[in-house]
């Protein structure tokens, strides 16, 4: 119901999907071993945030949602638009605003 909601303002509207990063989105420090919970099973694991193995992985799998959501964005109308907490927000709004208003 949400998604037909939201393709319906997106008619006749321009609608900004603002997502808000940070670069341990997809970049871990590495503080040893840390342990990550499955929502959906509550089953726990302990992995290694200097595993290389698990740091390629932790970005591909941000990288990944990241696409999924820019994707499910432009389908449903709305334009997606990223800002990492590292970004000065007016300088990222305003150019993403001017560029629309070059087109």
């Amino acid at each position: 119901r949400r998604v037909l909601f939201r393709s319906r303002l997106a008619v006749k509207n321009d609608v900004i999907a603002l997502r808000i990063t940070d670069p341990c989105d997809s970049e871990l420090p590495e503080i040893g071993n840390v342990a990550f919970v499955d929502m959906e099973s509550g089953e726990r694991k302990r992995f290694s945030t200097s595993s290389k193995d698990f740091k390629s992985q932790w970005f591909e799998d941000n990288r990944q949602r990241v696409e999924n959501w820019k994707s499910f964005c432009i389908r449903h109308g709305a334009y997606p638009l990223c800002l990492s907490t590292t970004e000065e927000p007016f300088l990222v709004l305003n150019q993403f605003f001017m560029s629309r208003g070059e087109k």
